[in-house]
């Protein structure tokens, strides 16, 4: 029996659009990763809180409490977590305050399937 995985890691997907993380998914999990999703920031917490992800790929702009306050209490509870944060409105000033904030890259929209695996 083969032991060895081709598991690439498991990836939290949070964004608003319903569509646009299924599809991220779908192409994620086609290329050997464990992938979850949450439409929101508290929903991405409740993930983190009970499985180990990897690497969390996040917008920045969501209702409610968006990607770049997700991002610091992720930071205060998930340290080592690799963050890569996601915009469609995408600006320096914007990328320099997500990497202080200690996000491990900044994109801008649209992300492709390359840029994550």
């Amino acid at each position: 029996m083969d032991t060895t995985s081709t598991h690439k890691g498991h990836l939290l997907l949070v964004d608003d659009e319903p569509i646009v993380l299924e599809l991220l998914k779908r192409q994620l999990d086609m290329r050997d990763f464990t992938t979850e999703i949450a439409t929101s920031a508290q929903e991405a917490m409740e993930i983190l809180s009970s499985q180990t992800i990897d690497i969390m790929v996040s917008d920045i702009k969501m209702p409610g409490m968006d990607g770049m306050q997700l991002l610091a209490k992720v930071r205060d509870k998930h340290p080592d977590l690799q963050v890569i944060m996601v915009t469609g409105h995408g600006d320096l000033d914007t990328a320099v305050d997500a990497m202080r904030l200690g996000a491990y890259n900044f994109l801008t929209k649209p992300v492709g399937i390359s840029e994550l695996s």
